[in-house]
Parts: structure tokens; sequence; C-alpha cells
């Protein structure tokens, strides 16, 4: 799946990089000089320690590079993560492809607390 977001993101134009420090982040977007988006890609975040380090990959990422909104892109899972000011949006992979971002229906809203 991940190779296939890839795909994707380089069919755009975009920049692509990786973000490692304490976490990692498979995919940093970055247009005109400026990062601009974060993408997580996993088959399913069910399980507890799976959701916990995806989540944190991403918090790690918007922190460092000022993002407030950043994508989990998933084989079929959906929901909306807020969490101290930043959103996650996770997203089944068919409905990233096609264009969907999440904004344009009422998913289920999850206020998180800082998952270690």
């Amino acid at each position: 799946m991940e190779n296939v977001v890839f795909l994707q993101l380089k069919r755009k134009g975009y920049e692509i990089y990786y973000h490692r420090n304490k976490h990692e982040c498979d995919f940093i977007i970055r247009e005109n000089g400026k990062i601009i988006n974060a993408f997580q890609v996993y088959q399913s975040i069910e399980n507890s320690g799976t959701r916990s380090r995806e989540i944190n990959g991403l918090i790690e990422a918007m922190e460092q590079y000022d993002l407030k909104n950043a994508s989990l892109i998933t084989e079929d899972e959906e929901e909306v993560i807020m969490l101290s000011g930043l959103t996650i949006q996770v997203i089944p992979v068919w409905k990233w492809l096609l264009g969907y971002t999440g904004e344009e229906s009422n998913l289920k809203v999850n206020d998180a607390t800082l998952i270690s």
C-alpha cells in the first residue's frame, strides 16, 4: 500500500521525504520549498500498539514541521482524530486515491489524549 501512495504522490509532482526522529512518518510532502503535508500508511490501526506507533509518528512530524492536519491512510478504516489542536484524517486508500479528503462527510471525531 505504501508503494501505491508513493506513486500517487510522485504522479502529482510532489517532493517526497521521510521523517525519522524518535518516531517515523512515511511521507513528508514539500511543495515550493515548504512542508505542506504528512502521510502515514498502514493496513490497519485496530491494534492499540500499531495505532499508537502510527499516530505518534504523525504527531511528531506535524509538530516538527508546524502542520495542523495530516492523513493516516489505511486499507478500510475511517475516522477523524483530534489531539491538541492537530487533526489526523484516517482514510481508506481507495477514497484517498479518488481525491477524497475527509472534509466531505460527517465522520466520527475522536478527541484523543497523547499516546505514549
